[in-house]
């Protein structure tokens, strides 16, 4: 598992929300068509400052990702095509990290261990939220 969070006080809270839906995610992929990918607001999170919704993504190699952001509403579709571009931006980011022959999962999972790879990677991935209007 790999976490990057903007806020750090929150990041426990976030943590056992991102497990929270990996269970919606699992109990999805046994009733869902096999060839879809984006699935959507998983859940809604309820914040004292803003409302939040956790969104789910899996890979064709069964990669799954998940964002929070601040939720906008529940059916607008304008937003359901920018989560839909930043999964597939950082699905493109993540398969091309992952098909690099020089990486190491093991620098991916430790947060204090720092390669050119990785940069490169947590750079890519910065673009492609900030160019969405996350």
């Amino acid at each position: 598992m790999f976490f990057n969070f903007e806020d750090d006080d929150k990041e426990l809270e976030h943590q056992y929300q991102i497990i929270a839906a990996l269970e919606i995610i699992d109990y999805k992929i046994n009733s869902m068509n096999k060839n879809e990918q984006d699935l959507g607001l998983l859940m809604p999170l309820f914040e004292e400052e803003y409302d939040l919704g956790a969104y789910g993504y899996i890979g064709v190699n069964g990669t799954k990702i998940i964002i929070i952001k601040k939720l906008v509403s529940f059916e607008d579709d304008g937003e359901n095509k920018n989560i839909k571009n930043i999964f597939h931006g950082i699905y493109n980011a993540y398969s091309r990290l992952i098909m690099n022959p020089f990486f190491d999962k093991l620098d991916l999972d430790n947060p204090e261990k720092t390669t050119k790879i990785k940069t490169s990677y947590l750079n890519e991935i910065e673009k492609v939220v900030n160019s969405e209007s996350f």
